[in-house]
């Protein structure tokens, strides 16, 4: 399996287009908090906590005052489902790094979520 920075980087990658090349480092940390919240989202809708977590990620995304993210919620939610269905980490932490060249990355924490059940919310 690939490492969640990688994978989180490329399934934000549709909002970092919308937003514009080289974003700076606010924006850049909005499209990962906006990711980040619709990842976990979905992961929790795959173990079965189903419609709670979509509903409030969406509300989450709209205050977040990044017009891009609104509009791409549901392709992002869907983007998640198509391409990284397998993937049911969730993700813990996250860090924006500089690269010395002035490249903005993201490091991860994460942990699975194949244990969790709905019946223990």
């Amino acid at each position: 399996m690939r490492p969640i920075s990688a994978t989180l980087l490329s399934y934000c990658r549709p909002l970092l287009r919308l937003v514009g090349p080289d974003p700076d480092r606010e924006t850049f940390e909005g499209v990962l908090r906006v990711a980040v919240t619709i990842w976990n989202a979905v992961v929790m809708e795959q173990v079965g906590f189903t419609g709670q977590y979509l509903s409030q990620a969406r509300e989450l995304v709209q205050a977040q005052a990044l017009p891009a993210a609104v509009q791409a919620f549901d392709s992002l939610v869907e983007h998640k489902y198509q391409a990284f269905s397998d993937d049911r980490r969730l993700i813990l932490d996250y860090r924006v790094v500089e690269s010395e060249g002035g490249r903005l990355g993201v490091e991860v924490d994460a942990g699975s979520a194949e244990g969790l059940s709905a019946t223990q919310n």
